[in-house]
């Protein structure tokens, strides 16, 4: 029932004799290695490398990343250094920081805003979303990533304090996503 729900975004019901479809708003957050090694092999595309069918992930998440960690041994130990240094003295001075009482007050003034779309906005995800259509060479784009793309562009509306979603988060949403 979780698949179907992710999938098809409904959930079959079928008993005492009543079978009824629900509409059901499902939502995941996974996280995964890729096989066979568990690092990403830089001259296969990353979506090969999945151990998973691609079809059911595509039909079942709006959104897709690939993090991988810098092989760069000097750079992953300048990190470190960093680290340590910031740890023993517990400055930030010079960083880009802000305190955790502003933290706070941010997200919780964000977590209040429900940004709506403007027309202009609405218009830019019908483009955005008819061109990934159109580019698309196979039918795994589905009507999720649509969804996606308008929520993901509500949550950059979000982070600008914005009470409407605007072209410009759409176009970073759309930069995002593809």
């Amino acid at each position: 029932a979780y698949n179907e729900a992710l999938s098809d975004e409904s959930i079959s019901l079928a008993k005492a004799g009543i079978q009824a479809e629900l509409s059901a708003d499902v939502s995941e957050f996974a996280l995964g290695n890729p096989s066979p090694y568990y690092s990403f092999d830089e001259h296969t595309p990353k979506i090969e490398q999945v151990p998973i069918d691609k079809d059911d992930l595509i039909s079942r998440f709006g959104v897709m990343l690939a993090v991988e960690n810098d092989k760069d041994t000097e750079k992953q130990m300048e990190k470190v250094e960093h680290i340590l240094q910031r740890g023993e003295d517990q400055s930030f001075e010079g960083e880009d920081h802000i305190s955790e009482d502003t933290w706070f007050n941010y997200v919780h003034y964000a977590s209040r805003i429900s940004p709506y779309l403007t027309d202009d906005a609405h218009e830019k995800i019908l483009s955005a979303c008819r061109s990934l259509f159109e580019q698309g060479d196979d039918d795994r784009l589905k009507l999720r990533h649509a969804e996606a793309l308008a929520s993901i562009s509500c949550a950059f509306a979000k982070m600008n304090l914005s009470e409407e979603v605007q072209p410009r988060h759409v176009d970073s949403a759309f930069e995002f996503f593809t």
